[in-house]
């Protein structure tokens, strides 16, 4: 089941990582810089950019939050 789960979040994931580059494109097309593959690279990067930063915050968010619960003692006596 978890896997199952794990393939549709993927999919959104991707469809909305689709959506951060259109939106970049749309940007460069309506500014006139998109002339070039550099105005392109640009634009992509921009883009990916945007949608790094929010699974950046995500994964941080988990990982301080499990935090505690990793150095209680309680951890630590399931794991030996």
């Amino acid at each position: 089941m978890g896997l199952i789960a794990l393939a549709r979040s993927r999919r959104r994931d991707r469809g909305r990582h689709l959506l951060y580059l259109d939106h970049a494109w749309d940007k460069f097309r309506g500014e006139g810089r998109m002339r070039n593959m550099r105005n392109l690279h640009d634009a992509v990067m921009e883009g990916a950019v945007g949608r790094v930063r929010p699974k950046i915050m995500t994964v941080c968010a988990i990982f301080f939050g499990l935090l505690p619960i990793m150095w209680s003692p309680l951890c630590k006596l399931a794991l030996t």
